[in-house]
C-alpha cells in the first residue's frame, strides 16, 4: 500500500475484523503463538471465528476513489494472500488512478508486489504525477515471527530506486514494542503502546500518531489517526457501525479532515464495506 492518501483509505479495510488465533492442534505451535503479531507487522488484523475469505470494498463519495480488497485465510488463522486494487476518476481534477497491489504467502515469509501509478490530465494532456513501483519482502525468524523486511521502492523522484529495511522489535510479553526503518518515506521508528487488556492503544512515529479505541467486548470501535506532512496536517476517523454474529466489522464510516498549507479546511468521507466467508460454512 503505497502512497499516503491511499493507504490511510485502505487502512479500515485491514483493521476491523477482530483479533484471534487459531487453536486447532494440528496448527503449528509457532504460527497459532505469533498469527497475531506477523499480522499486525503484515498491517493487517486477524478476524474472529477463522474465516477462509474477507472481502472489502471501499468508496470516497467527494473523489470517486474505489477500493477492492481480497484476503485469503488457511486453517490455522494465517494470511495467505491479500490482493488489492485501487480507482479513481474524480471530473473535478481529472485525475485517474490504477493501482494494485498483492501481499503473498512464500517459504521465508510473505512478499508483497505493488504498482501504483497516478496520472493528472490538464487540458487533455495526461502528467504522470506518481508511479510507485517496488516490492516488500518480510521475512520470518527462527522462533517464526517477521524479524525484518526489505522494501524496493521506485518512484518518480528516485527512479533508480530505494532500498530500505525496517527491523521489528519485541517487548518482554511478545508484544511489538517499535520497528526501526533506515530510508524511504517510512524512515525512523514507530513505538507501540498496550492498553491494560493488551490491545494496541497507540502506534507513534515521527510524523503521526494513532489512538485504537475499543468497546466492553474488545471490538475495535473506533481508529483515529493523525498526521503531519510539510504541506498538511491531516486527521482520520474510521467508526465501526455493525458486526456480524461472530463480532466481526461489517460497516465503518470514516472522515478524512486537511487543513493545507494556508489553514484552508476539506474534508472526504468514505464507506467501507466487508464481506466474511468461514472454514466451518462449508
Amino acid at each position: 500500500m503505497i502512497g499516503y492518501t491511499y493507504k490511510t483509505i485502505a487502512l479500515g479495510a485491514l483493521l476491523f475484523s477482530g483479533i484471534a488465533a487459531a487453536t486447532e492442534s494440528e496448527c503449528d505451535d509457532a504460527v497459532v503463538k505469533y498469527s497475531q503479531l506477523n499480522a499486525n507487522i503484515l498491517g493487517t488484523s486477524l478476524p474472529y471465528g477463522r474465516p477462509k475469505s474477507v472481502e472489502t470494498k471501499t468508496v470516497v463519495s467527494d473523489s470517486g476513489i474505489f477500493l477492492s480488497a481480497h484476503m485469503t485465510f488457511d486453517t490455522c488463522g494465517q494470511l495467505e494472500k491479500l490482493t488489492e486494487r485501487y480507482q479513481e476518476v474524480n471530473e473535478r481534477i481529472k485525475l485517474d488512478t490504477r493501482g494494485a497491489s498483492q501481499l503473498s504467502r512464500t517459504s521465508s515469509g510473505w512478499e508483497q508486489q505493488y504498482d501504483l501509478t497516478i496520472t493528472k490530465t490538464d487540458s487533455d494532456t495526461p502528467v504522470v504525477v506518481q508511479d510507485a513501483k517496488g516490492t516488500t519482502r518480510f521475512t520470518l525468524n527462527r522462533e517464526g515471527w517477521i524479524g525484518r523486511s526489505e522494501n524496493t521502492l521506485a518512484t518518480l523522484e528516485d527512479p533508480k530506486g530505494t532500498v530500505s529495511t525496517t527491523q521489528y522489535h519485541l517487548n518482554k510479553l511478545g508484544k511489538l514494542a517499535f520497528t526501526n526503518t533506515n530510508a524511504g518515506p517510512e524512515k525512523g521508528a514507530k513505538r507501540y503502546t498496550y492498553n491494560a487488556n493488551d490491545k494496541l492503544a497507540f502506534l507513534i512515529t515521527p510524523t503521526q500518531q494513532d489512538s485504537y479505541i475499543y468497546d466492553a467486548n474488545n471490538r475495535l470501535i473506533r481508529f483515529i489517526r493523525f498526521t503531519v506532512y510539510p504541506w498538511n496536517i491531516s486527521t482520520t476517523k474510521f467508526i465501526c457501525k455493525t458486526w456480524d454474529s461472530r463480532d466481526n466489522c461489517t460497516l465503518v464510516e470514516s472522515t478524512e479532515t486537511n487543513l493545507g498549507k494556508y489553514g484552508q479546511p476539506s474534508e472526504k468521507f468514505s464507506v467501507l464495506s466487508l464481506t466474511y466467508r468461514y472454514w466451518d460454512e462449508g
